[in-house]
């Protein structure tokens, strides 16, 4: 478990830390949505990884201003995406119109 600046994520490492997967937190436990950025935006900018995945895996809907969030951090790092996601949370990230995420 690697601790953020406000918080603590599940982060798992592969591929010899070029791959982070960090496990998306309930929407519902995000208090406000600038400080998951600053976590999100601290976590990736001090990796030494080229892949980031967010998995989706344990949540069952995801808000727009998380999948804003994220795509303003693929847009700065590249090469992420969501993963594991359920098919109504999949739903809503293509209704949403954030199809790169996936």
């Amino acid at each position: 478990m690697d601790k953020g600046i406000f918080g603590e994520y599940n982060i798992v490492y592969r591929d010899g830390g070029r791959e982070m997967i960090i496990q998306l937190p309930d929407t519902s436990s995000i208090r406000s949505y600038i400080q998951f950025e600053k976590e999100m935006y601290y976590i990736i900018n001090n990796g030494t990884n080229t892949r980031t995945l967010f998995d989706a895996a344990g949540i069952e809907s995801i808000s727009l201003s998380v999948l804003r969030v994220l795509e303003k951090l693929r847009l700065e790092f590249g090469n992420m995406k969501i993963t594991n996601m359920k098919p109504e949370v999949y739903e809503m990230v293509r209704d949403s119109g954030f199809l790169d995420l996936c």
